[in-house]
């Protein structure tokens, strides 16, 4: 059977060892442990249950795509209609509904149509991408997606 070494302070599992039947194990000072077939490495133990632990914050800040990338998955997921995405690859000129620089400061306005302008790629974490997902209203795990997926094209 499996047996979880349980830290006493944070009620951590720290390790999981299987001892035979009549084995004699003195635990370390600072540890308890539960026999148990169910017992998960790093969960935490209620008394009753093993609580997996969270799963990792996937950073996926460093995503890029190229602009044939960008601009393909823009037309794909209907945010912009295969003819904007034609005219903003040969002209540079934002579509209006993706992002609203009226609505932001002068500098911010010009930093962006400059760089939509002149970029090569497209980087999840560049400022433009984080003005453009709040104009269409995507959550960060949507825009994660959307470089997810364009990187496949």
């Amino acid at each position: 059977m499996k047996t979880a070494i349980i830290k006493i302070a944070t009620n951590i599992v720290e390790n999981i060892i299987e001892l035979k039947q009549g084995a004699i194990w003195e635990l370390p000072v600072g540890y308890y442990k539960v026999a148990d077939n169910r017992a998960i490495k790093d969960a935490t133990w209620n008394g009753t249950d093993f609580i997996a632990p969270p799963l990792p914050a996937v950073d996926n800040s460093g995503l890029t795509l190229t602009v044939r990338q960008f601009f393909i998955m823009l037309a794909n997921s209907g945010y912009i209609t295969p003819e904007e995405a034609i005219t903003t690859a040969q002209t540079g000129i934002i579509p209006a509904n993706i992002v609203v620089t009226a609505s932001l400061p002068p500098k911010q306005a010009l930093d962006i149509q400059i760089t939509w302008a002149k970029m090569t790629t497209v980087a999840r974490n560049e400022p433009l991408i984080a003005v453009m997902a709040k104009s269409l209203n995507l959550t960060k795990q949507e825009m994660d997606q959307f470089f997810i997926v364009g990187q496949k094209i």
